[in-house]
């Protein structure tokens, strides 16, 4: 008998394992084989190889010292990390070389070349004198190096300790680090630095003065001499005399040298981060030092600060300069235009552009949120607080193609750091064809969401009039990639905001382009665009422009348990603009009241989602955010809830629409909570739980006829 309850209970074990390990595996939901539930769909996907000629990422590591015959350690080494487009590499390949330019080789435990690899968290280390070449990294991927602070070291390259960060154009990219420390000495020395972040090869703008308090031992360091001096030339520019509180003024780029500070006593220097004359600079470091100046060498602080916050340059791809004028659009992180941003203007090599009495020329943005640059121009954004998340498109131009970035949207949630990024738009001229380019203008302060199509349709004139010309073929080219299409048997095409459809193949003749209804928030100013195509070489552009006004609405949500429809309060939501979750619509979660409902205001159509981060007490979390599309179809709203689709005509028991005139129209949604107590019975669950539980049961049966039959 015992044997027999063995084999049993062996039996059972093995029907569990198999019921868990009979899942089906499907990526995307369709790829478990062409029997997979919408396997029809899946993607079918054709690699080939060629050879990688894209742009290189060099980091490069030097150190000084402040005394004279200072001797580097041999064993001295430095640790980055690196993030590619936001990312941290995982053991990515790189070549190092030292100073003279001889590359140098890692070796395996058999003495054998091997390549050198970054760590899983993008980790590297260098020596004083070497470079790093991560190899073909690619244009238009953002990069980010970060030196790991070392202990006796500060880093003054890039200022205050910052990262050094851009983008790889098409010649590369190159990041230098550079180290100081105090070397030994007979008197202690302090040097007190005034650093400022800006775009490396960019001439910065003269600063106020900062002003110091240095005290020693407690008390002030008052009516003491220092020598001033240029940090780019380590000359002597002058010399000043601290005032009875101990207080001292620097401009940006220069440094104090006390000679003669006593040694080993504490001693703390504060800068007046709230002087007058201040308020666009950021300090981007502690603005309090404090420390012991020890037995010998000398003390180095640095004090670094920000009023650049980013920068956009714009050049051809081929160095010319063209007299067109580029426009721009700024906006803020819920895509909302920037109006009034300031702005220097620069040429892209870095020289301040003046006026016809030698002022730097400034800017802002208009009340649109744009701005112009010409080729080989630059515009300095300054006085935008580290931490604020921003955008960057280009208006497109049928005359030229976007080459850099990649994507007409621009560039999209960046973020003000204390390392100043310089994003470059590149342009290069457009081969002659019959052209039609899409451009929204922005009203009452706001831009879209998100990218919407567009449809138009191209006719020929022949001697019966204008018939739709079927299966033309044209191309969409942005960055690097060139995607080709025909219209339809209607004649019809659609283009995204900043996109360019450019016809090839076409008879000579006289065409029409006809924007279809483009939607309730985009007023076209021409529906109907004409010209005539000549021979081959000719060209011939339409420029589309819509007017974009929002339509706001206003979302009432409301929470209901599942079974009884009962209101439930205490669940907190975050709605969020993008699937990635950091585009919140607010910092701070909404909360259902006693009446289960929250209210979010003036929204802008697009896609929302919606994350519950608490559940009311004794219920289960939401297992996924749930997703929310609001758009127009003419003038009839549509609303999607994960799938469940309704537009203001209809009546669903989950989505209600109100559209009203003259104020925001409302769009009402539920969504329901379970008790904890309920099983999640789908999918792999179901495999898994329903196995157990017939396990369970039979081996419940098999015990109670045993001990029936003992009886």
């Amino acid at each position: 008998m015992k044997k027999y309850i063995k084999k049993t209970v062996v039996f059972l074990a093995s029907l569990c394992l198999l019921a868990g390990t009979a899942l089906p595996v499907w990526a995307d939901g369709n790829s478990a084989g062409d029997d997979a539930p919408g396997s029809e769909s899946t993607p079918r996907v054709v690699f080939e190889n060629a050879q990688n000629e894209t742009p290189d990422l060099f980091v490069t590591k030097e150190v000084e010292s402040l005394s004279e015959g200072y001797e580097v350690p041999e064993d001295l080494s430095f640790t980055f990390i690196l993030r590619l487009d936001g990312e941290l590499v995982n053991r990515m390949e790189y070549r190092l070389y030292d100073a003279s330019g001889t590359e140098v080789f890692d070796k395996d435990t058999n003495g054998n070349n091997v390549p050198w690899k970054t760590d899983r968290s993008g980790t590297f280390s260098l020596k004083p004198g070497q470079t790093a070449k991560f190899e073909y990294v690619g244009t238009g991927v953002a990069y980010e190096v970060t030196e790991v602070p070392s202990e006796g070291w500060v880093q003054t390259r890039p200022a205050g300790g910052a990262a050094a960060v851009g983008t790889v154009g098409a010649q590369g990219a190159w990041a230098a680090f550079t180290n100081t420390i105090g070397g030994g000495g007979g008197t202690t020395r302090m040097v007190v630095q005034k650093t400022i972040s800006f775009p490396e090869g960019y001439e910065a703008p003269e600063t106020p003065d900062f002003p110091f308090i240095l005290e020693i031992d407690g008390k002030p360091y008052s009516q003491e001499n220092y020598t001033i001096r240029d940090l780019a030339t380590g000359l002597e520019i002058g010399t000043g005399t601290t005032d009875g509180e101990g207080r001292f003024t620097l401009k940006g780029g220069q440094a104090a040298e006390f000679p003669e500070i006593p040694q080993d006593v504490d001693y703390r220097i504060t800068e007046d981060t709230d002087a007058e004359g201040l308020e666009d600079w950021r300090c981007t470091g502690e603005a309090v030092r404090e420390g012991t100046t020890g037995t010998g060498g000398a003390v180095l602080e640095n004090f670094n600060n920000a009023s650049a916050s980013f920068a956009v340059s714009k050049r051809m791809e081929d160095g010319s300069t063209p007299e067109d004028a580029f426009t721009f659009l700024l906006t803020h992180e819920d895509r909302s235009v920037w109006e009034g941003a300031d702005y220097l203007l620069y040429t892209t090599g870095g020289e301040p552009v003046t006026d016809g009495q030698g002022t730097q020329v400034t800017g802002a943005t208009d009340e649109n949120g744009t701005f112009t640059l010409q080729a080989g121009q630059t515009a300095l954004f300054t006085g935008i607080p580290a931490g604020t998340v921003y955008n960057v498109s280009e208006t497109a131009n049928p005359n030229y193609i976007q080459t850099l970035p990649l994507s007409v949207e621009g560039y999209t949630d960046k973020t003000v750091t204390d390392a100043v990024e310089v994003l470059p738009f590149v342009n290069k001229e457009a081969p002659a064809s019959l052209s039609v380019t899409k451009v929204i203008e922005n009203l009452d302060g706001e831009a879209p969401l998100e990218q919407k199509e567009f449809t138009f349709v191209l006719r020929y004139q022949e001697d019966k009039g204008y018939q739709p010309v079927e299966g033309a073929v044209y191309s969409i080219e942005s960055g690097t990639s060139q995607n080709t299409y025909r219209t339809d048997g209607e004649g019809q095409f659609t283009l995204k905001a900043n996109e360019t459809a450019r016809f090839t193949g076409l008879l000579p003749g006289y065409y029409q382009v006809e924007e279809l209804d483009p939607g309730y928030e985009y007023e076209a100013k021409k529906a109907v665009l004409e010209g005539t195509l000549g021979e081959s070489g000719s060209n011939v552009s339409f420029t589309f422009t819509n007017q974009y006004t929002a339509k706001l609405f206003d979302l009432y949500l409301t929470k209901e348990d599942r079974g009884n429809r009962s209101p439930l309060s205490g669940a907190e939501f975050m709605l969020y603009r993008d699937e990635l979750e950091n585009n919140p619509v607010q910092a701070d979660p909404y909360i259902t009241g006693s009446d289960g409902k929250i209210t979010v205001q003036n929204l802008k159509t697009g896609t929302y989602y919606l994350v519950e981060t608490k559940a009311p007490q004794g219920y289960q979390l939401l297992a996924n955010p749930v997703k929310l599309d609001v758009t127009w179809e003419g003038s009839v709203m549509r609303v999607t809830v994960d799938g469940n689709s309704v537009t203001s005509q209809e009546e669903d028991d989950q989505i209600h629409i109100v559209q009203n005139t003259g104020s925001n129209d409302e769009v009402h949604v539920k969504i329901y909570n379970s008790r904890n107590f309920t099983l999640p019975l789908t999918g792999g669950n179901a495999w898994i739980f329903g196995g157990a539980l017939l396990a369970l049961a039979a081996l419940i049966f098999i015990l109670w006829r045993m001990g029936k039959k003992q009886k």
